[in-house]
């Protein structure tokens, strides 16, 4: 009999600890940047850029998302930072000169990942300077596009 009770005790408390979440392994999938694109923005315009973040697990949405931002393009070159900073702020793009300009969201794939940290220089490559991949190296990111004009 108390073999008996002792198991459904244990199974009890293993059912709680499954529920609470604890033990989970919930992962950021993928992260969208709304908008995607703008075009024909004057120079000196702000354009305001948010986060979108999708998960494998419960619950499968955050907006806003915890992401880094960084801005490439003529005259702004995000080599060598390989860091991230998670903030759920928009983020402000001012368009600084006419070009072509790339916006980049990025996350650590770990939702419980330290706020600040460092993102290995391959990855860093990949994912924020050469825009070659959206999932490497336990980040992911996502890119939008910004058209300045005179």
């Amino acid at each position: 009999m108390k073999q008996a009770i002792l198991a459904c005790a244990s199974l009890v408390l293993l059912a709680a600890f499954v529920v609470s979440g604890c033990g989970s392994s919930r992962r950021l999938e993928s992260i969208s940047v709304t908008p995607s694109s703008a075009a024909n923005v004057k120079a000196a315009t702000q354009v305001t850029f948010t986060a979108a973040a999708q998960f494998d697990m419960s619950p499968m949405t955050a907006n806003p998302a915890s992401v880094s931002w960084r801005a490439a393009g003529p005259a702004i070159d995000p080599a060598g930072m390989n860091s991230y900073s998670l903030t759920d702020q928009p983020f402000m793009f001012t368009c600084p000169a006419p070009g072509m300009f790339t916006v980049t969201a990025y996350a650590p794939t770990n939702p419980n990942a330290a706020a600040d940290g460092s993102v290995p220089s391959q990855v860093y490559q990949d994912l924020v300077t050469s825009h070659s991949m959206s999932a490497e190296g336990g980040f992911v990111a996502a890119t939008a596009q910004v058209t300045c004009v005179p």
